[in-house]
């Protein structure tokens, strides 16, 4: 029981966690994981509420974690970075297994999440490529973090759609401009890029134009018989 300190005769917490994190980052991490556990929402509400009688300012602590990508906010709820957890750890006590085995069930958690608010935008629009979904995904990923729900998912896959009309290319541009931006919706094209797009699909189309004269040409010329 050397590597541990016990709070409170209840909460037990790993030394060599506490070194490197602080007793109430280390504290944290464990309610995290303790509610986490009994399938409760781990909110900044309830977790400011169960935490009051051992730390001072809870959320000032969860800030702290969430600066070192220790935790993140996912559709309203803290779970534990697994990556980054591991990137601070080194060692394999019982404690920090414990909050590895639990970070990982909440990362798949997260991952399924994405693939589910994804596969919601890419119903309700009439493309269905790669690369828009990929653009997509992008956008889900941060977008998550201030919470996503399907009726969510749709509204903005309906402003893609209004905007993009039946161009693909000018729907992963509005995408790809809400990502590159941080937007936490998505909006139509101001005049120069719109230009800028017509400009890319002229050339696109006149590369694809002068390949397919080429292929044609050249079959014809197969075809030939001199006489």
């Amino acid at each position: 029981m050397e590597n541990r300190i016990l709070i409170d005769d209840i909460i037990v917490l790993d030394r060599n966690l506490c070194q490197k994190i602080g007793i109430e980052q280390a504290f944290m991490l464990r309610l995290i994981s303790e509610v986490a556990k009994r399938g409760e929402k781990v909110t900044q509400k309830f977790l400011s509420l169960e935490s009051e009688n051992f730390i001072k300012k809870p959320i000032t602590v969860l800030n702290e974690l969430k600066k070192k990508e220790i935790i993140e906010n996912l559709d309203g709820e803290f779970i534990i970075s697994t990556e980054n957890l591991n990137k601070l750890l080194n060692e394999d006590t019982e404690e920090i297994l414990e909050l590895r085995k639990i970070s990982k069930t909440v990362t798949n958690k997260k991952a399924e999440k994405i693939e589910q608010c994804v596969n919601w935008i890419m119903e309700e629009l009439p493309f269905q490529s790669e690369i828009l979904k990929d653009a997509v995904k992008e956008f889900v990923k941060y977008r998550i973090k201030k919470g996503l729900t399907e009726k969510a998912c749709k509204l903005n896959a309906k402003k893609i759609a209004e905007y993009s009309g039946n161009d693909e290319n000018y729907a992963i541009a509005v995408v790809e401009k809400t990502v590159s931006s941080g937007w936490q919706s998505f909006y139509d094209l101001n005049f120069n890029e719109k230009k800028k797009l017509e400009q890319n699909n002229l050339q696109s189309f006149s590369l694809t134009k002068n390949y397919e004269d080429n292929e044609l040409t050249k079959k014809l010329k197969e075809r030939m018989v001199v006489r």
